[in-house]
């Protein structure tokens, strides 16, 4: 499909973050996806085949502060594994086992979802080839959540609950206590 390559109607700032991030928009031309394109359609590229990605965005200035006052700063990794496994029990009315991948690439403990926790640096997305997976980024004042995962195993309307009420508790870190 070469005539769907030779012009590519995309938003500059989508064509800049495609550019930035080694995705090749010609390839949703060539899938037929309608031009033009966002910044929302290039999680189309991302995207290992066969899984689905939905993000999310909370604002850390509660959490940032509720740090801050903490006398020995948590390990972050541990501290967004635990809002994960809260909204977890609340969505789906069971403990999870979540393993935390750091990006370092040493893994901790077992079970999914995996958690990758990005905050310390640049990155702000990382998907395994397979199984669920839940990246957490720093956004400037937010925190950004992506998450992969397979609508076979888990329809998008409980992950995008599962996502909603772990954005929740990042903006008010005290609904992880109650």
């Amino acid at each position: 499909m070469a005539a769907a390559r030779d012009r590519i109607l995309a938003s500059p700032k989508a064509k800049r973050l495609a550019a930035g991030q080694g995705l090749d928009l010609g390839l949703l031309a060539e899938a037929g996806h309608p031009q033009p394109y966002h910044v929302a359609d290039l999680d189309r590229l991302r995207a290992p085949r066969g899984w689905s990605v939905s993000t999310a965005r909370a604002d850390a200035t509660a959490l940032d502060a509720l740090l801050r006052q903490a006398k020995a700063g948590p390990d972050s990794a541990r501290l967004f594994a635990a809002f994960t496994a809260g909204a977890w029990r609340q969505v789906f009315g069971q403990d999870p086992g979540v393993a935390i991948q750091r990006p370092d690439g040493q893994p901790e403990g077992d079970g999914a979802p995996l958690l990758t926790d990005l905050t310390a640096g640049r990155l702000t997305g990382y998907m395994p080839a397979g199984g669920l997976a839940l990246a957490v980024a720093r956004d400037g004042a937010a925190v950004s959540l992506t998450l992969a995962f397979s609508e076979t195993a888990l329809p998008f309307a409980s992950a995008a609950a599962w996502l909603d009420d772990l954005a929740a508790r990042i903006e008010d870190p005290v609904r992880q206590l109650v």
